[in-house]
């Protein structure tokens, strides 16, 4: 799981992977809580609860200014806040 320490390149792979997944519906490149949650609701590889929470948890670590998105500035401040 991605802790507070993340690195701005972890973010950045991470915050790729859920581009690839289909976690972003609204084409601005933001990922909201709620896109996040119909990935996880009607993915197409069914994942348990368990790798449910742990996805949620790794959104809410690099969700740095918690305003319950990831975007390119939750990536730079992953090299700012620690």
């Amino acid at each position: 799981m991605i802790g507070s320490d993340v690195s701005p390149l972890g973010a950045l792979v991470t915050y790729v992977s859920f581009l690839i997944m289909g976690a972003e519906i609204g084409n601005d490149y933001v990922i909201t809580l709620p896109e996040f949650n119909v990935l996880l609701n009607m993915a197409p590889f069914q994942p348990n609860q368990v790798f449910k929470n742990t996805l949620l948890l790794t959104f809410q670590n690099l969700d740095r200014n918690g305003d319950q998105s990831l975007s390119y500035l939750d990536i730079s401040l992953a090299g700012s806040i620690g």
